[in-house]
């Protein structure tokens, strides 16, 4: 009998199960959810290059606040003349007059800082070539009017410190098994089998095979294209089959198949 490893475990992958698509969230709602996550690092960052010397200030209140110089913290926005255009595609895709091409970066490009209420055009020391939109960034500067901030420094988010990992004296591994295709499993059935044996011991190599404390089976197990496939029954016709029905079988080939791995390794799908 084989004497499997074991070691503590925690399923961390719901993130990545398939989700039903949403179209009702834009770009804005991401760039403040990332801008609200990073502050706290910037403010990190400002204190430690620039010390307490400049009150950091949220944009709305510049005006008000009056400083000379301070911090401000947001997200970069690029106004580019010659980004991509979705009206352009349609006139190409229509044979209309071909429109002049451009390089997408350009000297008439803009950057802009906002936040979750405001907005101000950036210029002085930064360069539009080297940033693009979504870059969350702290900025050391003072307003000077008219919607417009004079930009002295600027500064970005470290590096965070590496996570501690446990380091283990004896080796334990973890089985990585993707593209299964169940659809096309005929194709494959020996070494299907053969990779089952290997796991339960039944192949030798039982030293390296003990180690092995789990097996995680991540993506396109049940086809890994679509491909078209004909009835048995009409041969003139050549109706191809429901997918559905394509695919109700190799769910079943897999669940057989999960099962002969459930008796003996964890299994995580």
């Amino acid at each position: 009998m084989l004497e499997r490893a074991t070691v503590d475990y925690q399923n961390l992958s719901e993130r990545f199960a398939e989700q039903p698509s949403n179209y009702s969230k834009q770009y804005c709602s991401i760039y403040l959810s990332r801008l609200k996550a990073m502050e706290e690092f910037l403010k990190e960052r400002v204190s430690e290059t620039w010390g307490d010397k400049y009150p950091i200030c949220k944009l709305y209140k510049l005006v008000e606040e009056n400083y000379d110089e301070c911090v401000v913290i947001g997200t970069i926005f690029k106004n580019q003349k010659c980004k991509p255009s979705i009206l352009r595609q349609l006139a190409e895709a229509s044979q209309l007059e071909m429109q002049p091409v451009f390089s997408r970066p350009d000297e008439t490009d803009q950057l802009f800082i906002e936040d979750e209420l405001q907005r101000y055009h950036l210029i002085g020391n930064i360069d539009s070539k080297t940033l693009v939109t979504g870059i969350t960034c702290a900025l050391l500067g003072s307003d000077i009017g008219k919607g417009k901030f004079q930009v002295r420094e600027y500064l970005f988010a470290d590096y965070r410190p590496q996570i501690d990992r446990p380091i283990y004296n004896d080796d334990v591994y973890l089985v990585l098994a993707s593209g299964l295709d169940f659809v096309n499993s005929h194709k494959f059935l020996p070494n299907l089998e053969m990779f089952i044996f290997w796991l339960s011991g039944m192949l030798g190599c039982g030293d390296t095979v003990s180690k092995v404390a789990r097996v995680v089976i991540a993506g396109n197990s049940i086809k890994c294209k679509a491909e078209e496939h004909f009835s048995s029954i009409s041969l003139t016709a050549r109706v191809p089959e429901s997918q559905d029905t394509v695919e109700a079988v190799a769910r079943s080939k897999r669940s057989g198949c999960e099962t002969n791995f459930c008796t003996t390794i964890f299994l995580d799908i």
